[in-house]
């Protein structure tokens, strides 16, 4: 194996062998399959860019301070329900399925007395003002394994 005749002889077919493979296919080429080529990867490329950029709207709440959302979470359920919600834990963001806040261990008071105790609460907000905290609109809540009193 250490022939060096072998080697060259290895050399040259394999440089053939590459040429006639780049001769076929650039001869192929000519302008309207480059046009096409360009089209298809416009299209693609268009595609990749409207699911990241959707994704990142979806993704947006993740940046607010978690004890602005909570607070205005709170607020919201208060002007809706008429329910003060204490939240033991911090808010999660997950946009999958929709997009939704959830906490564990919160609860439900009335004036001074404790309505109910909740395991998991999942509060969905609407896609239309995501990236204005004010204006968040709770669409949905979720109650789940809760004890109620």
């Amino acid at each position: 194996m250490n022939n060096p005749k072998f080697i060259a002889n290895f050399n040259k077919k394999f440089s053939k062998f590459i040429n006639n493979l780049l001769e076929k296919n650039l001869n192929k080429l000519n302008v309207d399959n480059f046009k096409n080529l360009l089209i298809n990867n416009k299209i693609f490329l268009s595609i990749v860019a409207l699911i990241i950029l959707f994704l990142s709207y979806l993704s947006f709440p993740n940046i607010y301070n978690k004890a602005d959302v909570a607070l205005e979470i709170k607020k919201n359920l208060k002007n809706k329900l008429n329910l003060e919600f204490n939240f033991q834990e911090d808010l999660d963001y997950k946009f999958l399925p929709r997009p939704h806040f959830t906490t564990n261990n919160s609860s439900i008071n009335s004036r001074e007395d404790k309505i109910t105790e909740i395991k998991k609460l999942k509060v969905y907000v609407s896609l239309e003002n995501l990236f204005s905290l004010k204006n968040i609109k709770l669409n949905h809540v979720i109650l789940e394994e809760a004890n109620f009193n």
